[in-house]
């Protein structure tokens, strides 16, 4: 249960709330409209509107006053200076004030605390300068001595340091040469070495080389000698290779011819050896074969016999399989659908089993979080896991119970009417209506359930399964209307459920609740959450819910708990931080709010039924949702597993019978043919060649082996002695320096919150707030600021923005021009003025921060262009974006009562005969009612009341002619009317310019002749008629035309009345003149015309509607005494005369919707 937005409900103390100080607003559908101009009904609030008005007397912030503080700044400079550490602490607030009275009061208790902080800085500061210059004595005394003992030290340093120079570059020379002499002592070692190991070398390739060289000589006088044989035998060898090539030639001749014969021989060869084999093979298989053939045959006509009866079995067997295969293919098409079927389910059913597995366990996991946390801002102390999913149905169809009444606007109005609802109780249900009046309207008695049923639910579930239906049961159980009823405006959005007005008294619904499956199966929603949000409380009103059948669980640190009654609300206000609430409603009570736990409970459900009472108590208006939007932190959704599918069993397919083969009769083989061998052709002899003689290799002389070079030894350099460094002397140790004290100050923010005030008046500066004022009344807003304070920082932005109410015409020229030193905005989609102070308002604003300026007042300047409107109007004021407050409202309406002039053709003896025949000659009475009573106590400027009043009949000139010398007027009290004239003009041209000006104005215009009613005196009527709502009867006497007897036909004719240039119309009224015909009965005796309705002497009852606003203006006539008929003539006397002869005069009245 939540009501979904913070809208119009009462708040304490002197907040003048939207609920307070609106009133009802008329749709264009509802009723029909009398206007002629303006006629459009007033549109809905803006949203810009409706939330400024929901926040009217809301302050934030403030502007901040400051108070002299030189002289703590300059004990906390001398401080920092001296070394003291000083830290500054966070701002004090010292209050928010609304008088200059209250703020001089606050700064003079600020300055106290300043100049206590400043002594005691200063004391502070004082000790630890003494405390240093003591210390820095003691240091002083001990750097002498030390000084004296280091002149010597410093002289003998100075000696010790050149020398310790001559030393380090000395050593440095020496290192370098060391480092040489090791390099190349190194070097000459290796060198050495080296030699060393070449000299034994050498030695042994010398005693080599002189062996090799004596072994060389003998080689090569060997070969001297075999070079010679061989020179011999190479020319033998050449001359028996020349023979050898010829008779190689020969040889390759024969033996191609020999390949080729050898070639074919062996492939006739292979192939005989093949064609042997193959016959062998076949002869064998030839012989197998005959013995097998022979079996065979003897097998074959055996197996002839048994395939006959085989076959006959066969197809008997066939015709049976035939049959169970035709069943086998239906039902292998039926599971085939069904297996496809069941795969698809098996896919959804796998992916929602996925997701399911991950839900559980981020569900497990927020259940242990929960649990964890329990004791935390915003979680439930015992968790709880939802298994209800209903937050929104926007298409949701709802359906009264027969035995329930719906009620339109007017019956509902009557009903609250005559209760004697009255003032700011009547205020808010007016606004309500206007507010909800497309809702489903209700009467809840007292102990009378009225059933509710919504249907086409598409978003919700219980866990997993699709809700489709939702019961509602409202039962009243307490009311503080007398006739024990209360009306109630039902969403058709079942979660956001019900709206209803407590009349500043106390209202207790009950709320039975029952969901329903989708096969219409009543559902047990045990342990499913349900939301108690948004239960607003302050120190004098209250919202709760009681008697829940279910369990309470409580929201850690909400302000809402369970009580021993049943009951469930805050103990105190939860709004408002100065009553004790630790939030302040605009920090919690919202959709987006991270806080909206603060202002709420969670019941869990036990059984097929949710029931509750909805409470409230001098809220104002009050909005319930119930819905399962639960607003603790941290409940998870408990995913339901998915139901995996059952897969279809297949058909088993019948087994085909195999047909019997019928048996082969062998075949007798046939022998095989052998082959004959081939003959191998002779292999030629090939002759042999010659061998080459080898020449012989000649030796190598050795070479003779180099002796080295033997290496000279480095010579080693000189080191130099170290001087000895004197001992450097030792200072006193000085005392340890005193700790900076640290001391600790802060400065106070004081802010003024200075009050805003929105007055309305008319043109003649009369206050019209909770007045009535005729529609296209010129209606001026001032906004006033009270005094900026003094001591205030500079005002760098002081600006007011204005959401007009709907309906009300700005003149932004005119607003312009009133408001000279302001930068004026529009926005006509938000019908919003946002006045910008300029550089001249801010430089007066800022001329001298030190003592209190009065900001100049912005006005608004426009008119009210709606009838039966309620115009309720605050403004916002935002001060350099630090203070914010917005205005109590102000409420200016147009009569509520809608204007409804009424005409009636009457015979002589007042019965109504309209649309009936009349007789040409006879007399029409037509009854005009001018409908003032609307207008009782009405404001009007003297500028409305000079656009006029007027009543102007249209009448057919061609039908009809007006018996001026019987014309009567009188009052609602029986009266004759004063002062009033009456005009005939022929046409609309031929009337004064004053006369057209004023129609034309109205929006009126008449097709011929007409008359018009003028008051001699306007401000006369206005004050004798208009203010004390007394209406005007008027008797307008008209003969037919005898000529229409002669034609026959239909004529018609209808009336205005025009009040502050405001045109309203009557119906139209027809009659008709049949042609004289000499066989029916005569129709000018009046005894054979029988009207079919009397008039009721009681009322004449009409309907009210509404329109929507036009511009109109209308200037005041001086209309000429040309044509004027006095009916001052018409004394009280003759109307006495003729009322109790008889005449039949009967006085109009409205019955009230």
């Amino acid at each position: 249960m939540e009501r979904k937005k913070l809208i119009a409900l009462g708040l304490t103390g002197g907040a003048f709330t939207l609920a307070s100080i609106s009133g009802a607003s008329v749709f264009a559908d509802e009723t029909a409209n009398a206007a002629t101009n303006l006629t459009e009904a007033q549109p809905a609030p803006t949203a810009q509107a409706a939330d400024g008005l929901a926040k009217a007397g809301q302050v934030d912030g403030g502007i901040s006053v400051e108070t002299d503080k030189t002289a703590l700044a300059d004990s906390v400079k001398a401080a920092q200076d001296a070394g003291v550490t000083v830290v500054k602490e966070a701002d004090t607030d010292a209050g928010k004030t609304t008088s200059a009275n209250e703020t001089a009061q606050k700064q003079e208790e600020i300055a106290k605390d300043y100049q206590a902080q400043a002594e005691t800085i200063k004391k502070a500061t004082d000790d630890y300068t003494a405390a240093k210059a003591k210390h820095e004595e003691t240091v002083k005394n001990n750097q002498a001595d030390y000084d004296k003992k280091k002149s010597a030290y410093d002289a003998a340093k100075a000696q010790y340091d050149k020398d310790k120079a001559q030393y380090d570059q000395d050593l440095t020379a020496y290192h370098k040469d060391k480092a040489q002499y090791d390099q190349d002592l190194a070097a000459y070692n290796r060198a050495k070495t080296q030699y060393d190991q070449d000299i034994i070398t050498y030695k042994a390739a010398k005693a080599k080389y002189d062996q090799d060289l004596a072994v060389y000589k003998t080689a090569k006088a060997k070969y001297d000698q075999d070079l010679a044989v061989y020179k011999t035998a190479k020319a033998k060898y050449d001359q028996d290779l020349a023979a050898y090539t010829i008779a190689k030639n020969k040889y390759d001749q024969d033996l191609a011819a020999y390949t080729i014969a050898k070639n074919k021989y062996d492939q006739d060869l292979a192939a005989y050896n093949r064609a042997k084999a193959q016959y062998d093979k076949d002869k064998a298989q030839y012989d197998q074969d005959l013995a097998a053939y022979n079996t065979a045959k003897a097998q074959y006509d055996k197996d002839k016999a048994q395939y006959d009866q085989d076959l006959a079995a066969y197809n008997r067997a066939k015709a049976q399989y035939d049959q169970d295969k035709a069943q086998y293919d239906q039902d292998l098409a039926a599971y085939n659908m069904a297996k496809a079927q069941y795969d698809q389910e098996l896919i959804a059913y796998e992916a929602a089993k996925s997701k399911y597995d991950q839900d559980l366990i981020a569900y497990e996991k927020a259940l242990k979080e929960a649990q964890a946390k329990r004791n935390e801002d915003g979680y439930l102390v015992k968790p709880a896991a939802q298994t209800l999913l209903y937050k929104t149905e926007p298409n949701a169809v709802l359906t009264l119970d027969p035995s329930a009444k719906a009620y339109s606007k007017d019956e509902l109005n009557r009903a609250v009417q005559s209760w004697g609802i009255s003032g700011d109780a009547l205020d808010k249900y007016n606004l309500l209506m206007s507010w909800r009046s497309n809702d489903t309207k209700v009467l809840l008695k007292k102990d009378v359930p009225l059933k509710v049923t919504y249907t086409n639910l598409q978003n919700s579930t219980f866990e997993g399964k699709k809700i489709s239906k939702v019961v509602y049961t409202y039962t009243l159980k307490e009311t503080p209307v007398n006739a024990g009823e209360l009306p109630a405006f039902l969403v058709k959005d079942p979660t956001e459920t019900i709206w209803f007005p407590d009349f500043n008294g106390q209202v207790r619904i009950n709320l039975a609740a029952q969901f329903y499956d989708e096969d219409g199966q009543l559902l047990d929603v045990t342990d499913s959450l349900v939301s108690f949000a948004s239960l607003n409380s302050t120190t004098n009103s209250s919202e709760f819910v009681t008697n829940f059948n279910g369990e309470y669980i409580q929201i850690s640190g909400s302000s809402i708990t369970p009580h021993a009654d049943g009951s469930a609300r805050a103990d105190g206000s939860n709004e408002n931080k100065a009553d004790g609430s630790r939030f302040s409603q605009d920090e919690w009570d919202g959709s987006n709010s991270p806080n909206k736990w603060y202002g709420a409970i969670v019941g869990q459900a036990k059984g097929n039924e949710v029931s509750f009472d909805i409470g409230s108590n001098n809220r104002g208006l009050v909005w319930f949702a119930f819905d399962s939007d639960i607003k603790a932190v941290g409940v998870p959704l408990k995913p339901v597993a998915p139901t995996a599918p059952t897969e279809p069993v297949a058909p088993t397919a019948p087994t085909e019978p195999v047909a019997p083969t019928a048996p082969t009769e062998p075949v007798a083989p046939t022998a095989p043919t052998e082959p004959e061998a081939p003959t191998a052709p002779t292999e030629p002899v090939a002759p042999t060649a010659p061998t080459e003689p080898e020449a012989p290799t000649a030796p190598t002389e050795p070479v003779a082996p180099t002796a080295p070079t033997e290496p000279v030894a480095p010579t080693a350099p000189t080191e130099p002695v170290a001087p000895i460094e004197p001992l450097a002397p030792e200072r006193a140790v000085d005392p340890e320096p005193p700790v900076a004290p640290t001391v600790h100050y802060h400065y106070s923010v004081l802010y003024e919150q200075p009050p805003v005030k929105k007055t309305v008046m008319n043109t003649d500066g009369a206050d019209l707030d909770k007045a009535l004022v005729n529609k296209g009344s010129v209606v001026t807003f001032t906004l006033t600021a009270d005094s900026l304070p003094a001591h205030r920082q500079l005002t760098k932005q002081f600006q007011i923005r204005d959401s007009l109410p709907s309906g009300y015409q700005l003149d932004l020229t005119a607003t312009k021009e009133a408001n000279k030193g302001f930068d004026v905005a529009y926005n006509s989609v938000s019908h919003t003025v946002i006045f910008t102070a300029g550089d001249q308002i801010l430089a007066q604003l800022n001329a001298d921060l030190s003592s209190s300026v009065t900001p100049a007042a912005p006005v608004l300047i426009g008119i009210v262009t709606n009838d039966r409107a309620v115009y309720v109007n605050n403004f916002h004021l935002n001060v350099n974006n630090t203070y914010s407050i917005y205005s109590q409202p102000v409420r200016v309406s147009t009569p509520q009562d809608p204007v409804k002039p009424i005409k009636h053709n009457t015979n002589k003896d007042g019965l109504i005969i309209d649309g009936q025949t009349v007789t040409a000659g006879s007399v029409n009475y037509y009854r005009l009612l001018w409908d003032l009573d609307q207008y009782k106590g009405i404001k009007a400027s003297k500028d409305e009341i000079a656009k006029g009043f007027y009543y102007v009949d249209d009448f057919p000139e061609e039908a009809l002619t007006v018996n001026e010398k019987d014309i009567r007027l009188i009052d609602s009290k029986g009266q004759a009317v004063q002062g009033v004239t009456s005009h005939i003009y022929q046409s609309l041209s031929q009337a004064p310019a004053e006369v057209q000006n004023f129609l034309r104005a109205a929006g009126i215009s008449p097709k011929g002749a007409f008359q018009v009613f003028i008051p001699k005196d306007m401000e006369t009527f206005y004050q004798t008629y208009v203010l004390t709502g007394n209406s005007i009867t008027i008797i307008d006497p008209m003969t037919v035309k005898m000529e229409m007897g002669q034609t026959g036909g239909q004529f018609e004719n209808r009336a205005y009345q025009i009040d502050f240039g405001n045109g309203y119309a009557t119906d139209v009224v027809v009659n008709n003149v049949p042609k004289p015909d000499p066989k029916q009965p005569n129709p000018s005796d009046p005894k054979q015309v029988k009207p079919k309705n009397p008039l009721p002497t009681s009322a004449v009852s009409h309907n009210k509607t509404a329109y929507r606003p036009i511009q109109a203006s209308v200037s005041t006539p001086s209309l000429p005494k040309t044509g004027e008929k006095d009916n001052l003539i018409l004394t009280v006397a003759g109307v006495v005369t003729m009322v109790t002869a008889g005449f039949g005069f009967i006085r109009l009245t409205k019955k009230e919707n």
